[in-house]
């Protein structure tokens, strides 16, 4: 059976990321964010993949295709791997969980969101968003926010939420 797949190569600029990465230099981008409301966990996954499904970028996965010493290819996956889970606890747990947040590898999960409920002096709910820094740089942060804010308003009014606008891989590779 043949696995279908299609793939790019890295650009240099992503080759210089890589390795910063391979070295143990650049690993995850993590941001921790504090929600104005809780958010039911369902409508966060269901949102979390709308906007995956519309940034290729966050389907994207590195890997050898033709084994262990060929060159790495971006590979965009069909459906988004992300993981959500929750935790709670106080500034100690949270500070713990974002560290956590920055060892997550990407065979485990490419986007990995963290609903934690802050307790003692220090009470709310807030996300950490964890992604390959390949896949997502502070700037993007904000982007992937705005878009995960809009899609859980479209999810919890029973709507999809979609983009027009987005660049993809082929409007620009090779």
């Amino acid at each position: 059976m043949t696995e279908s797949w299609e793939g790019f190569r890295l650009s240099r600029q992503q080759e210089h990321v890589l390795g910063a990465d391979a070295a143990g230099l650049a690993g995850r981008t993590v941001a921790e964010v504090r929600l104005a409301e809780p958010i039911d966990r369902a409508v966060l996954e269901s949102a979390a993949h709308d906007v995956a499904a519309a940034h290729e970028i966050l389907r994207t996965d590195y890997r050898k295709i033709l084994g262990e010493h060929s060159a790495l290819l971006m590979v965009i996956e069909d459906e988004p791997r992300i993981r959500v889970s929750e935790r709670s606890g106080d500034s100690a747990a949270l500070a713990s969980a974002v560290r956590e947040a920055q060892r997550v590898s990407a065979e485990e999960s490419p986007l990995d969101l963290v609903l934690f409920g802050r307790t003692g002096t220090d009470e709310g709910i807030s996300l950490i968003v964890s992604a390959p820094r390949m896949s997502m740089d502070a700037a993007s942060v904000e982007v992937f926010l705005r878009d995960l804010q809009q899609a859980c308003a479209a999810r919890l009014k029973g709507e999809p939420w979609t983009r027009d606008d987005i660049a993809q891989y082929a409007d620009y590779a090779q």
